[in-house]
């Protein structure tokens, strides 16, 4: 199943960042990450301002014997 956030930087990021527990780290280096990312993401950025972005997800289901 594909999944598709692409978007502007700040829509993208926030949906990524909940896929990593940045909860162990300083608030001082989430902030230092997150703008990092905004600053990074501008250049892959299209005209619009839309950040590509996309993966791929398996969906497994099982049943106990």
């Amino acid at each position: 199943m594909p999944i598709d956030p692409s978007g502007p930087a700040d829509r993208v990021r926030a949906a990524l960042s909940g896929i990593y527990d940045t909860g162990p780290l300083a608030p001082d280096t989430v902030r230092r990450l997150r703008e990092t990312f905004l600053a990074e993401a501008a250049g892959p950025a299209g005209p619009d301002g839309r950040v590509p972005c996309g993966f791929r997800i398996h969906v497994v289901t099982a049943r106990p014997r």
